[in-house]
């Protein structure tokens, strides 16, 4: 298998779960079996401080927690406090650690040794080494200090940090640094090193008491087990399981380590190289954006530090406990599918799977691939690509006439609660292919080229004649941009100026395309453009009326105020030079589309309709002022929201200040402040003329810059770089046809 995880989120967005991998056997499992409930444990409302540190011994929790004085007296490192408590919660006792932690100690890590006593390993500063450096401590569950090591006394401390420890069964402590595993023996001796050839990813413990050494090879994780007598590795055993995409935690009596993916916690033995998933944290309701590495405490029982106070679930351990099988209730999964999940998209599908019981979203992307690009690519013309997929950053104009995708506006019709009228017209509009809505982006974002509202009139057309009568006097339109750069810029911001994926034509042998060539030969080569500290401003050109123009690309209406002290005059947001269009440029923050293939249509549009509501897109635009809705009434949020000059709180519960703050840009000092209602008017007329798609496509513009060097250079005319373009872009298409 090349990738282990892939194929398990394959599997379970087809509703099947895996029992077996590598060399065991694989079978069916009820989901129902996966499933935990957390509960926040009770004495976390009784400690002090916020928990940074934990481990366990057999049902006991040990804690180690951190004050931070609103005063600052305890300087950068807060005051530590250590607790106990059984696994349930009950039972709290403070640890006294007048001896445990002292003044300046940074508790770096905490295990368990093989005799049952707490392992802390604490970081200080040395002033005679004048660098960093370990001191390890055995304490006894009650507190009293056992033993005491300044690791600095046989550690080169170099550049060699430890970042892991572990003990085994036989009270061995290993401390894993980038170049080497020391190892310690049960009376706190020195017992040796192994020097790592490879970087070592962590150590861990199995459930027999042995610790091993991972490493992230090709093939997928590797343990490598430590003998301390000798010291060396005695046995190896291979994994295909993607190290970089996991979390490794220690094992017990039932698997050798458990490790976590973003959705499913996975035990594994080493004796038949078996995996087999054990807890579903989606179907438990977990917003997998806020959770650290699940430790299991027994069979059925886990323990993690979970939460955030910005979500429903206050910060602290959570105990993990299974659910009774009869007690839970089956979801259909709905999996939505992204070239890189980032935080957004999950806590958008942890908010939805908690709103509702019909349905459970599971978040996978590609981002273990080699070339995620290729494998999303692939799936999608298989119809393996789940029920929702996210075509960000993949020029998805390419796709949309492959009959993959349903037309959200037939969706629309039949759904009470939204409507195509909902929107602004023009946007979905750019949206479409032949009169459908195969893709959509709750907010966009506007690409602009602004200039003096003396230079341009709203609507005009900034044609290259247009272009050449405006720099007649010898000042140019565009600040510090290269011939690559320039060129770049005029293709992406028209993108389909030159290529049209709905018929499978393009266009880069016209005369449009030979006159961007030949105004971007009029800027300097890359290597001629220089940024150092001698630059002159683009405010600066501007005003000497060098440079006519600024470029922004996601402009926010906030942005309005310092344009206009820029040029010191009214400005007007306006389209890139064109030989079709008039408007700016829209940007598609997000493309969500829903497979034809997919099973569960009715699913992926519920969620799909929490990105189109008003809630979502003007909660969007409290924090986020590049967002634009594609929603009226959210553009009227929009309006409020920049206009306002008085708090207030929206119709979703969001308190809403004034804008103020002030940043620079171009030398120039902006204190930004509510919007007049004639700067507004700049912002929405530009958006109600946007009248186009910005698209970055990669393959297309790499061909482009090849192609075109021998005319920058002068070994081509124009001409012929058009002709070379077209045959390498027209073959091109007709190949991903």
């Amino acid at each position: 298998m090349k990738k282990y995880i892939y194929k398990i989120l394959i599997v379970f967005a087809m509703g099947l779960l895996i029992t077996g991998c590598g060399n065991g056997e694989s079978g069916e499992l009820d989901p129902r079996e996966l499933v935990y409930r957390h509960e926040r444990l009770d004495c976390m409302n009784d400690i002090r401080g916020e928990v940074s540190n934990y481990t366990f011994f057999e049902d006991t929790v040990f804690m180690c927690s951190i004050e931070w004085p609103e005063d600052g007296t305890e300087g950068d490192i807060g005051r530590r406090f250590f607790y106990k408590s059984n696994a349930d919660g009950t039972g709290l006792e403070e640890i006294s650690c007048d001896e445990l932690c002292k003044d300046g100690e940074w508790l770096y890590t905490m295990e368990i040794s093989g005799k049952g006593n707490l392992l802390l390993l604490f970081s200080v500063y040395d002033e005679e080494l004048m660098q960093d450096t370990y001191i390890l401590r055995e304490v006894s569950q009650d507190g009293t200090l056992l033993s005491e090591i300044n690791v600095k006394e046989w550690l080169d401390m170099g550049d060699d940090f430890i970042r892991n420890m572990k003990a085994d069964k036989n009270g061995y402590v290993y401390l894993l640094t980038d170049y080497n595993i020391y190892i310690i023996d049960g009376e706190g001796d020195f017992a040796g090193q192994i020097e790592i050839e490879d970087y070592a990813e962590n150590l861990v413990r199995t459930g027999t008491g042995e610790v091993l050494a991972g490493f992230n090879e090709a093939s997928g994780y590797v343990l490598k087990k430590i003998d301390p007598e000798e010291p060396a590795y005695s046995e190896e055993y291979n994994t295909d399981i993607p190290y970089y995409n996991v979390s490794v935690t220690d094992g017990d009596e039932t698997y050798d380590f458990y490790y976590s993916t973003e959705e499913s916690v996975f035990g594994w033995r080493l004796e038949d190289n078996s995996a087999k998933e054990v807890m579903n944290m989606i179907s438990g309701g977990v917003n997998t954006n806020y959770i650290g590495s699940i430790r299991m405490i027994s069979g059925e029982r886990a323990l993690a530090i979970y939460g955030d106070v910005a979500w429903d679930d206050p910060h602290g351990i959570y105990l993990f406990q299974k659910m009774d099988p009869k007690d839970v209730k089956i979801k259909e999964t709905i999996t939505c599918v992204t070239l890189y999940a980032d935080e957004e998209v999950k806590a958008e599908a942890y908010r939805f799977n908690k709103s509702q019981d019909k349905y459970q979203v599971v978040v996978r992307d590609y981002s273990s691939g080699e070339n995620p690009h290729t494998d999303m690519y692939r799936d999608l013309m298989a119809g393996q690509c789940g029920d929702i997929v996210d075509l960000s950053g993949l020029s998805s104009g390419k796709y949309m006439n492959k009959g993959w995708f349903v037309d959200l506006y037939e969706r629309m019709e039949n759904d009470p609660d939204v409507s195509k009228d909902d929107f602004a017209g023009h946007l979905l509009k750019i949206m479409e292919t032949d009169g459908r809505l195969y893709h959509i982006s709750p907010t966009v974002g506007m690409n602009v080229v602004i200039a003096r509202s003396s230079d341009r009139k709203e609507g005009e057309k900034l044609t290259f004649e247009r272009l050449e009568q405006m720099e007649a006097d010898g000042a140019k339109a565009f600040y510090q941009e290269s011939k690559t750069t320039i060129l770049s810029q005029l293709i992406e911001m028209n993108y389909g100026e030159y290529v049209d994926w709905n018929s499978g034509t393009c266009h880069f042998d016209g005369e449009t395309f030979v006159k961007a060539l030949e105004y971007a030969a009029s800027f300097p080569a890359d290597e001629d453009v220089v940024w150092d500290e001698e630059t002159e401003t683009l405010t600066s050109q501007i005003r000497k009326g060098n440079i006519l123009f600024a470029q922004h690309y996601s402009v926010s209406a906030a942005d309005i105020e310092l344009y206009e002290t820029m040029f010191e005059e009214d400005i007007i947001l306006a389209g890139s030079p064109s030989e079709t269009y008039t408007g700016p440029a829209m940007n598609m923050n997000r493309e969500f589309a829903i497979c034809e293939a997919s099973e569960h249509k009715d699913g992926a549009w519920e969620f799909l309709k929490r990105y189109l509501s008003r809630e979502y897109a003007s909660g969007r635009i409290v924090d986020d002022t590049l967002l634009i809705p594609i929603r009226k009434d959210s553009q009227e949020d929009m309006v409020r929201r920049y206009t306002s000059t008085e708090p207030y709180t929206d119709d979703f519960g969001n308190e809403i200040t004034p804008l103020s703050y002030e940043w620079e840009f171009e030398g120039v000092v902006q204190n930004v402040s509510p919007l007049t209602e004639k700067q507004m008017k700049v912002f929405v007329d530009a958006v109600e003329r946007m009248d186009h798609k910005y698209v970055y496509d990669e393959d297309i513009m790499t061909m482009i810059s090849e192609e075109t060097a021998d005319y920058f250079n002068g070994k081509k005319s124009a001409q012929q770089a058009a002709a070379d373009v077209q045959k390498r872009v027209s073959v091109y298409m007709e190949d991903f046809r």
